[in-house]
């Protein structure tokens, strides 16, 4: 079980002011690095519904969004996160790819709501919901794709000690992830 420890506001606070700190730049290079899987994503969403024939804006919305994922991972792969390549490419890729599928499901599910629920155009739908998933790719890629490395290597250590009464605790979050740490239960 992963729990977190958080005893007060401040610490919380500490927390949250220590992430934005330790992620700024970072967080920077990757919205620029999506202003490409926007246009491409939503160019593609144009291109594919009104030029291409394809009806159904949720296809095209699927078709324009996987050819973002490629784009944005080697884009991110290089720029982004270009110092944190101990993972083999093709097990990067394929996280990324899983990671972003989640923000592809949230894109969607925007244009659903805001195009088909409430009659928003579908391309102000559409860059609405790059901007919805455009934080979760963020967060899931730092600490899931590219940085993964710190808590498999804790979550492997602690399987040698992993029992019945044992608990994983995150005691603390900074720019390099989530420091675990194993504690008894009783």
């Amino acid at each position: 079980m992963i729990k977190t420890r958080m005893q007060t506001p401040t610490q919380y606070g500490a927390l949250v002011g220590g992430l934005i700190k330790g992620h700024y730049r970072r967080f920077a290079t990757f919205l620029c690095v999506g202003v490409s899987g926007v246009i491409v994503t939503n160019g593609g969403l144009y291109l594919l519904h009104s030029r291409a024939g394809v009806s159904s804006v949720y296809l095209a919305g699927i078709l324009a969004g996987e050819a973002g994922i490629l784009v944005t991972f080697v884009l991110n792969n290089l720029f982004t996160w270009r110092g944190h390549r101990r993972r083999p490419l093709a097990l990067r890729l394929a996280l990324f790819h899983l990671v972003t599928c989640g923000g592809l499901g949230l894109y969607l599910l925007t244009i659903a709501v805001l195009h088909g629920a409430w009659g928003v155009y579908y391309l102000a739908a559409g860059l609405c919901g790059s901007g919805v998933a455009a934080v979760w790719n963020y967060l899931a890629s730092h600490y899931l794709v590219f940085r993964g490395q710190h808590i498999t290597r804790v979550l492997e250590d602690e399987d040698a000690h992993d029992g019945p009464g044992d608990e994983l605790v995150v005691v603390g979050v900074d720019a390099a992830g989530p420091r675990l740490a194993a504690s008894r239960k009783g």
